[in-house]
């Protein structure tokens, strides 16, 4: 059963179920990693929410899902409206800049909905470790939303676990910023040339801007670092647009919408990638 990661999906429910579909009639065994960010922005917010409620990280599941920066700042905000109700019987919503509150309370959901909405969002995992065998070789990935701070990989380029207590993940250093934070927040446009044996998936960068990817609305390649967040929700505006997924077992593109028939990749590109399948021995920066 091979393993697909999807890029952001921002409330394009009907889209993310026509390229599910389009997958399956592939791979009648596909299983799927859903990067974060299904919220905001899109017409279906509230419908793709309902079916990840219900749907992702079941035991034995075939989907399962990463906490994005658009869910964990919701986490507040709802906690605060909820605290509110309890307190009072009666609350007001706080300010969200994304307008999260106003499709809810257009949607008139109840205090019940709300408070499961709550504990879904605040018991997504902020990362998923997988492994599979990708060309000769067994290949590790760690999946994440922004990015992986570099002190939480061990020396066998697996997670340090022992990084992700609670007040680890929850503790604001010095400059206001938590470990749960940049995972969800950074954006590395860099890569990770550090790493030599592990590769890390992610998305909240739409691959869009042009002075930074060279095709945009593809799957990007750094050094063992994909992005495959292609940009669905800005459609409207960037008719290059897309939402994508990729095979872990072979680094296989998918695309919702199929791609123009220029190259997905730069030369650079198709190196990193070419590296990631090969993955010639080389000490890497933990050594």
């Amino acid at each position: 059963m091979a393993m697909y990661v999807v890029g952001d999906i921002h409330g394009c429910y009907s889209e993310f179920m026509q390229l599910v579909h389009k997958i399956e009639k592939q791979d009648d065994n596909a299983r799927f990693i859903l990067i974060g960010d299904i919220i905001d922005r899109g017409p279906e917010q509230l419908e793709m929410l309902d079916w990840a409620m219900q749907t992702v990280n079941k035991p034995d599941g075939k989907f399962q899902m990463i906490l994005g920066n658009h869910e964990y700042e919701k986490i507040e905000l709802i906690k605060s409206y909820l605290e509110q109700y309890e307190n009072t019987g009666k609350a007001i919503w706080g300010h969200d800049r994304y307008g999260f509150h106003i499709v809810i309370q257009k949607a008139k959901l109840s205090v019940e909905k709300i408070r499961d909405i709550y504990q879904f969002i605040t018991t997504l995992p902020v990362y998923i470790q997988y492994e599979c065998k990708l060309g000769n070789h067994k290949q590790n990935y760690i999946m994440v939303h922004g990015d992986i701070p570099r002190y939480c990989i061990k020396k066998d380029e697996t997670i340090r676990k022992s990084a992700f207590t609670k007040k680890s993940l929850f503790y604001y250093a010095w400059g206001g910023r938590s470990l749960i934070s940049d995972i969800v927040w950074e954006r590395n446009l860099e890569g990770h040339p550090e790493l030599s044996k592990t590769i890390v998936v992610h998305g909240h960068t739409p691959t869009l801007e042009t002075s930074m990817y060279s095709y945009p609305g593809r799957i990007n390649y750094r050094p063992h670092d994909i992005n495959v967040d292609c940009g669905i929700t800005f459609r409207k505006f960037y008719p290059e647009a897309n939402l994508a997924a990729i095979r872990l077992e072979d680094l296989q593109e998918f695309y919702l919408y199929e791609p123009a028939e220029e190259p997905l990749v730069s030369e650079g590109e198709k190196d990193y990638k070419t590296e990631m399948i090969l993955r010639p021995k080389t000490e890497n920066f933990f050594s």
